[in-house]
């Protein structure tokens, strides 16, 4: 039976246009292709039938993998596919497609390039897609260093990665430096920062888009702790919201993950 709603609910999501839902014989949806209706209810969203005569489900979550018969990839022509392996290979694509996306920063004011070295190559035996991952290096001063760092960054792009480097000023001021790291990575889902030297495990990424993605999970911060430092993550809109208050990336993420952990929407890795 489907559950009917009894108080305001703000909704977020309709299934009556998405594809995945499937419907009996009267047109009433019994199940969803991409087994999203459970998921939802086991993290406690409100899953169910806005009124009596609705045919389909409504969700007070935002369904990242709905997808109306508009949808650029639904008519596309798989050869030597049936209707059930079809479905998959539609599934594969709409869940590349919401990936979690990654901005990571990494401040880099060491005396020699070693602890850089480490940290990208750490990021390069990742498991996770390539292409979701945009990594900054933001170096203070030094600027006689330069070809190391277009060492590294040439590295990592040989490895499939996009990078970018700034180099900055002795006399920069710390906003205005996360400014220029952080401005490039606008267009992710979530912003990472860490000195250079600490290191994220190959698991981490795929991990965290896991819990978000696969988990439906409602988590604004990860941190992971490593031998040479700390690694946080943020979810970008409210990195872009909070910043001002701090004008200090660090400081700022260090704020919302106290509010996030009495809130419950922080996980350590």
């Amino acid at each position: 039976m489907s559950e009917t709603k009894t108080e305001a609910i703000t909704l977020h999501t309709d299934c009556k246009q998405c594809i995945w839902a499937t419907t009996d014989k009267n047109g009433n949806q019994t199940d969803c292709l991409a087994n999203r209706l459970d998921k939802f209810k086991k993290v406690g969203a409100w899953v169910g039938k806005e009124s009596p005569g609705d045919t389909h489900y409504q969700i007070d979550r935002v369904c990242n993998l709905l997808r109306a018969e508009n949808w650029s990839h639904y008519d596309e022509d798989f050869e030597e596919a049936t209707l059930f392996k079809k479905d998959d290979l539609y599934l594969t694509k709409a869940s590349n497609e919401i990936k979690t996306t990654f901005g990571i920063v990494i401040y880099d004011s060491e005396e020699t390039h070693e602890k850089l070295e480490q940290t990208a190559s750490s990021i390069a035996d990742t498991t996770y897609d390539r292409t979701k991952i945009n990594i900054v290096i933001s170096a203070i001063g030094r600027k006689e260093r330069v070809h190391e760092y277009i060492k590294i960054v040439e590295l990592l792009k040989a490895g499939g990665f996009n990078v970018e480097l700034i180099i900055n000023s002795d006399f920069s001021p710390k906003n205005l430096i996360d400014f220029e790291a952080f401005n490039k990575c606008a267009n992710y889902d979530y912003l990472a920062a860490c000195d250079s030297g600490a290191t994220i495990a190959s698991d981490t990424l795929s991990r965290i888009d896991q819990t978000l993605n696969g988990n439906l999970e409602k988590v604004v911060t990860f941190s992971q702790n490593s031998l040479f430092g700390r690694v946080d993550f943020i979810m970008k809109s409210i990195a872009s919201s909070e910043y001002l208050k701090h004008n200090d990336f660090q400081k700022m993420i260090d704020s919302v993950k106290e509010l996030c952990i009495e809130n419950k929407m922080h996980r350590e890795l």
